[in-house]
């Protein structure tokens, strides 16, 4: 398992819906109110899960996927907000279908396509990590390269 990866999909997942949520305003987006760690480890070095949620911020900013003004060195970045790519490919219709495991739901409501964002909500609501590995690399693999 790798979790390196896992927890790529999930900062991902959630700095993604914080900008739809804000969308078209800018946000500032912090580390330590994703991975809900602090800066430094019991050693006093920089927390290896902290960096790795910033790289992911800087990745999604290369990939045109969202774009910021200015950098929060070792705590985020500031006046960030969706490209227009990043909030086309949320809003596209996924491939998948209906995720969630509500029984009630009548197979109209499961045959109806549903937009990436709403997938990418319910993973985050599930806190599967299989969820969210499906969601978003259907998401990751949408985009063209």
């Amino acid at each position: 398992m790798d979790l390196h990866i896992d927890d790529f999909r999930r900062d991902s997942a959630i700095i993604l819906l914080r900008l739809y949520n804000h969308f078209p305003r800018q946000y500032s987006i912090y580390i330590s109110e994703i991975t809900q760690e602090g800066y430094e480890d019991e050693f006093g070095l920089i927390n290896a899960r902290y960096e790795a949620c910033l790289a992911t911020m800087y990745w999604l900013a290369e990939e045109n996927l969202l774009t910021y003004k200015s950098e929060m060195p070792n705590e985020g970045i500031e006046q960030a907000t969706l490209t227009l790519k990043g909030y086309q490919l949320l809003l596209g219709y996924s491939t998948l279908k209906q995720i969630s495991q509500d029984l009630s739901s009548t197979e109209d409501q499961e045959a109806q396509p549903q937009r990436r964002i709403q997938h990418i909500r319910e993973a985050l609501r599930s806190q599967s990590s299989a969820q969210m590995e499906i969601v978003m690399d259907e998401f990751f693999l949408s985009i063209k390269c």
